[in-house]
């Protein structure tokens, strides 16, 4: 999670560790770009009606099956039992996944792979007529003068600790790095956390009361 003091700056993430099976994931989606895009697939994960009803079906208390709903949660995003409200499970499953573009997930994989925090790459002819090189070019990540809050935890699968502090090194005005209070602490435990005002939160408006 960034903390950025100013509303107009962008989030921005550079990830190079990621732990499987999410670098599965995205290796796949680069791997099968081209395909996605000729069969007309332009948005990863959409929300559907399907989602909503398994998860109204299979998800709720009183289901055998919910821990399987849990477990397909912790698989992508780390696992934390005790900072789920599963009570909610149904509700949440009813809104995500949201959706991204199949661009935006391949842009991502591009990243993972190269070890490069760097605009997207469309192949080496059209990156030379859109950048003037054959490959694309680095972010300038000095140029982010907004003061920045890095929020981070060590079971978080889809940031690692790593790329948390080679973010840090490259942002030219890091006002603290702030790792969460709770080792088990995952990706959705930032939304989703019982215990999330007080891990998170409460730091996240302190800070911003600084600026």
């Amino acid at each position: 999670m960034i903390e950025i003091i100013n509303p107009f700056a962008r989030r921005l993430d550079v990830n190079r560790y990621l732990t499987a099976p999410s670098e599965w994931e995205l290796t796949l989606i680069l791997r099968h770009h081209i395909l996605l895009k000729m069969i007309g697939v332009y948005e990863f994960l959409p929300n559907s009606e399907f989602l909503t009803l398994v998860g109204g079906l299979f998800c709720d208390d009183d289901d055998i099956t919910q821990q399987l709903c849990d477990n397909v949660l912790f698989l992508l995003c780390g696992y934390d039992q005790d900072q789920l409200n599963t009570t909610a499970l149904p509700v949440l499953l009813g809104h995500i996944p949201a959706g991204a573009s199949t661009n935006q997930m391949i842009h991502y994989a591009q990243g993972v792979n190269s070890a490069k925090f760097r605009q997207f790459s469309y192949g080496l002819i059209k990156n030379l007529a859109t950048y003037g090189s054959l490959t694309p070019p680095d972010y300038d990540l000095s140029k982010i003068t907004a003061p920045v809050f890095l929020h981070w935890s060590d079971n978080d699968l889809m940031a690692d600790p790593k790329d948390v502090q080679e973010l840090n090194g490259k942002l030219p005005n890091v006002k603290g790095s702030i790792r969460v209070p709770y080792a088990a602490f995952n990706h959705l435990d930032y939304m989703w956390a019982i215990d999330g005002k007080t891990l998170v939160y409460d730091t996240v408006l302190e800070n911003m009361k600084n600026y």
